[in-house]
């Protein structure tokens, strides 16, 4: 008489599934929705780390990267991860860095973050190496060569768990050197698609994708994925709008997600980008009034519906603010909006800097909820301590939240690597 697994006791199931390796776990969820249930149990990773010697993964983590938009001349990336235990920054620790990969830590290059993996390159003025990584295991590995060598790409990664892809949108046009902040632009409205599935190996070459509009996209791009799709914030923003651009990796289809502000007689003055939080996708925007006082506001994304609501509208003047002995008050004249916090969307991270001497004051984070305001990233060092900082003012703030044990990377075989062209698909 043959048996089921699903008819062995829960305990003796549990039993076998410990003693499974790491790369397997995440296929057996996909077995049923029984042994799902069993495996994402937190209580499940726990035991499991414990039985396997596995290091826990760390609290959320953000990275640091201080560039020169003209020449793209980067330091070292950064990182700071909060101890909830201590209720304290831990700064630049080993165990997160990137040093166990191929080439030497200032020259990396990090581009985006999901589901414990990170995707990294070596230069953002050529992208054509790529790794994927993951910062806690410490296992990397190196894509085959993509099937365009490009000075301008929208890259980001999505990683379903027991497999990855790789995306890049690859303009036809080439970039120009903007005179205005001094970056590198392009504005297109079409793209090629070429992506890479770690399942079978292959670059994927799409037709044309075509979107409503032409846009302007600044050089270097920060991408966030959220369940599933990448997203950029296009770097053209008027007095009253801002545009991002998402795209889905299985659908291969683009789609634009205006931000709009509801008070058309007091235009903003910039959006800061979009941030994904918990299980939410945020933006905000910092908006003037008569007064010449600065509102911001923070929105959320209604996905099912595409719109936008209202969650906090604040002034950094009427905040209680609570400053430690390292900490420079927040300003609206001296204080730049990186990000928001991958768990509390209440938290929000800026880059402060002296008016009077444009010296780096450092990285802090303001608690919009208590006013706590902690310093999250003493002030960066630039090569040239005889030039303003204002040279080398370009921070990306990119998020890394582990999930609740290590994802594992799946292997990649090189030989007899190619590219194919698929059928065209329709544009929209």
């Amino acid at each position: 008489m043959a048996y089921s697994m699903n008819e062995l006791p829960s305990d003796i199931l549990l039993q076998i599934l410990y003693r499974l390796p790491l790369n397997l776990i995440h296929r057996c969820k996909c077995v049923c929705k029984f042994w799902s249930s069993l495996i994402s149990q937190p209580c499940f990773a726990v035991e499991y780390l414990l039985r396997t010697k596995l290091t826990p993964p760390p609290n959320p983590t953000l990275y640091f990267r201080l560039y020169t938009p003209r020449n793209f001349k980067t330091s070292p990336p950064r990182h700071s991860t909060y101890d909830d235990r201590h209720k304290s920054w831990s700064q630049d620790s080993p165990a997160l860095s990137f040093g166990f990969l191929p080439l030497p830590e200032p020259a990396i290059r990090l581009l985006c973050t999901s589901n414990g993996l990170a995707l990294c390159t070596t230069s953002y003025d050529c992208e054509c190496i790529y790794y994927v990584c993951n910062p806690i295991t410490k296992q990397w590995l190196t894509l085959p060569p993509p099937p365009t060598c490009t000075n301008f790409a929208l890259v980001g990664l999505v990683c379903y768990g027991h497999y990855f892809k790789v995306v890049r949108l690859v303009s036809p046009c080439t970039y120009t050197n903007a005179v205005t902040f001094m970056m590198t632009e392009i504005r297109t409205s079409f793209f090629n698609a070429e992506t890479f599935d770690s399942r079978t190996n292959l670059w994927r070459v799409s037709a044309m994708i075509t979107i409503p509009r032409s846009i302007l996209f600044c050089k270097p791009t920060n991408a966030i994925e959220y369940k599933g799709i990448l997203h950029w914030e296009s770097g053209e923003r008027d007095y009253t709008t801002s545009t991002i651009m998402a795209f889905d990796p299985n659908l291969e289809k683009c789609r634009l997600i205006q931000v709009l502000e509801t008070m058309p007689n007091h235009p903003g003055m910039y959006a800061t980008g979009v941030s994904r939080s918990g299980e939410d996708l945020y933006h905000v925007h910092m908006q003037l009034d008569d007064n010449l006082s600065v509102n911001w506001r923070i929105w959320r994304l209604i996905e099912a519906e595409a719109e936008w609501c209202l969650e906090h509208t604040f002034r950094l003047t009427d905040l209680k603010l609570i400053v430690g002995d390292n900490c420079i008050r927040p300003s609206d004249l001296n204080s730049n909006l990186l990000a928001i916090d991958p768990i509390d969307p209440n938290v929000l991270y800026f880059h402060t800097r002296n008016n009077y001497t444009t010296r780096d004051r450092g990285i802090i984070s303001l608690n919009i909820k208590t006013g706590r305001v902690e310093s999250v990233y003493f002030p960066f060092h630039w090569p040239d301590p005889t030039a303003s900082f204002s040279v080398y003012q370009y921070i990306m703030a990119i998020p890394f939240v582990p999930p609740s044990w290590p994802t594992s990377l799946p292997k990649i075989h090189h030989q007899d690597m190619k590219v194919f062209n698929i059928v065209p698909i329709t544009s929209i």
